[in-house]
């Protein structure tokens, strides 16, 4: 106590390498290490001292795994200066420990930020084997490279997960994620071949490559039908039909559809959104102010 009240009198007067030393002092005689590594930790990101922090954190979660979000956080809180996401990748991939889940998870992270999209790939696909998850971890680099608008990767990734688990339970989130990846690569394509159109109701597109996302969403709806993964795949195939296929009647009756099977989901309450949208663009106000009101 006396080593961390000496450290922080450096602290406020900016004597950093006196406090760093107090700390080491501190840490080198003490029953609990641990104590001091986090301020020596958080003493180094401040003073822009990556490689310092980086290896005191890892010191951390190889002694605690369990500590290992908190030291996420901490890492987190300062990876975005210059060099210190490179600095800190270095570090804890020259010391990875692969009995060590927690290792793995902060470097997967760390690729992430990182766009070293294989590499994470890589790590995850060892976690996910150590743990026998089933493919959940690799659903959960999935779903994180969707949030990244990494759509082809992530479709690919999906892919891999259902071939490879078909018997799984997060099968259906898979098949979701796919078909959401090639609607939103859809969009992407659109916008770039429409981006010159300051305004547009209708949304061009390849039909073909319209169908077949229209084929994975009704993939979804046939194998799982009445769960919420077939609701949304609904809402999605009624949405693609109206503004992209130009089929409002086939649009109405699966989203009407949708609307009577499961009233309760929520679902359903986009779908009154989009019925409402489609009955405005049709002129017919009062239908469409129906819908909104339900």
């Amino acid at each position: 106590m006396n080593f961390r009240l000496l450290a922080n009198y450096a602290i406020e007067r900016r004597a950093f390498d006196k406090a760093v030393d107090f700390l080491k002092r501190g840490k080198k005689i003490t029953d609990n290490p641990l104590f001091f590594s986090y301020d020596l930790a958080n003493l180094y990101s401040i003073t822009m001292q990556y490689k310092d922090a980086a290896e005191e954190y890892l010191f951390i979660v190889t002694k605690t795994p369990d500590q290992f979000q908190a030291v996420q956080q901490r890492i987190l809180s300062y990876i975005n200066k210059v060099d210190a996401l490179k600095t800190t990748i270095t570090v804890f991939e020259k010391n990875r420990d692969n009995d060590n889940i927690n290792l793995s998870y902060i470097l997967a992270s760390l690729y992430l930020m990182d766009k070293s999209y294989d590499k994470a790939y890589d790590v995850y696909v060892e976690i996910d084997s150590k743990l026998k998850t089933g493919g959940v971890e690799l659903l959960n680099f999935a779903q994180n490279l969707f949030n990244e608008h990494q759509f082809q990767l992530a479709s690919g990734v999906y892919n891999d997960i259902i071939s490879k688990y078909p018997s799984s339970p997060v099968v259906p989130g898979a098949k979701l994620g796919y078909a959401k990846s090639l609607e939103a690569l859809l969009d992407i394509e659109n916008e770039e071949s429409n981006s010159w159109q300051p305004f547009r109701f209708d949304i061009t597109g390849d039909p073909k490559k319209i169908n077949k996302v229209v084929e994975a969403f009704n993939e979804i709806v046939k194998i799982f039908p009445h769960s919420e993964p077939a609701n949304e795949a609904l809402l999605r195939i009624g949405s693609l039909q109206s503004t992209r296929l130009n089929d409002i009647a086939g649009a109405k009756k699966i989203l009407n559809s949708l609307i009577s099977d499961s009233p309760n989901s929520h679902f359903s309450i986009k779908a009154y959104e989009e019925l409402g949208d489609i009955y405005m663009r049709e002129g017919n106000l009062q239908k469409s102010r129906e819908m909104f009101e339900k």
